[in-house]
């Protein structure tokens, strides 16, 4: 009975610090929501911004949190780039790793 118990306990605890994981990892993107969306404000006022003259590459694969929040800060500050999916199996997964 005392084995049961116990297996129960570590049973408990590891769905507990599962729900918790996913509950930060829902609250971090909560967090961020309406981040990206728009062009931000002190870039549109200020003449002196100077942008790349060709777009930059950004090699992304869904579901990089970093890639993300590239992609929102270059949205923010008005940086037009060109997106290449580089996930697995992709033929662009060679192609960056020659850069």
């Amino acid at each position: 009975f005392l084995e049961d118990s116990v297996a129960s306990v570590d049973e408990k605890e590891k769905d507990i610090v599962y729900y918790l994981q996913l509950a930060g990892a829902y609250l971090a993107g909560w967090m961020r929501v309406g981040r990206g969306s728009q062009v931000s404000p002190c870039v549109t006022s200020s003449p002196t911004v100077k942008r790349p003259e060709k777009p930059l590459l950004l090699y992304n694969y869904e579901g990089n949190q970093f890639c993300r929040l590239v992609r929102e800060v270059l949205t923010e500050m008005d940086i037009v780039y060109e997106l290449r999916s580089a996930g697995k199996e992709s033929p662009r997964r060679s192609e960056l790793s020659k850069i």
